[in-house]
């Protein structure tokens, strides 16, 4: 019986070890992610911040599986958030450094990275006068931001609440 047992056993781990889970990789370089997350340091909009997410062709989000950082010999895990924004920390240590930046990403999709304005402290349910009035001087602070100094010249523009 415990021989029927085993063999059993063995069976089921060597089905589930056949089953191969396809994952890529999605490589880039920190510099890349930290010169648009840096904007979320700056002053006069603190109640927005930006958010990357790889999403795929029909602009759903891309679920990673799997984020780290690696330079030469360090090599550090990164945590994934619920809503699968592509998340570092900001250093300019880092920035120097410049590390490789992995997502692991489901096989076979294209994914391309998607930046977005977010409100914090956002609730659907409520949305107020008040609250799109001091929302939206914020996010057109941080559209400028991320313009940089000849947006004005080069940029349409942007306006308003989408």
């Amino acid at each position: 019986m415990l021989k029927k047992g085993l063999i059993l056993a063995v069976s089921c781990l060597s089905l589930l070890s056949s089953v191969n889970v396809q994952a890529q990789d999605v490589n880039m370089r920190y510099s890349a992610l930290y010169g648009k997350l840096k904007n979320n340091l700056k002053e006069g909009h603190d109640d927005v911040k930006i958010r990357l997410y790889l999403v795929d062709r029909a602009g759903q989000t891309c679920h990673v599986h799997k984020a780290s950082m690696r330079k030469d010999e360090h090599y550090e895990e990164l945590t994934i958030p619920a809503d699968y924004a592509l998340s570092i920390p900001l250093d300019s240590n880092l920035r120097q450094a410049n590390p490789d930046v992995t997502f692991v990403i489901d096989d076979g999709i294209t994914c391309d990275v998607s930046m977005q304005i977010l409100a914090e402290n956002y609730q659907s349910k409520v949305l107020e006068q008040a609250y799109i009035e001091a929302i939206v001087p914020q996010m057109n602070t941080m559209m400028a931001d991320l313009g940089g100094m000849f947006s004005q010249w080069f940029m349409p523009k942007a306006e308003g609440v989408h």
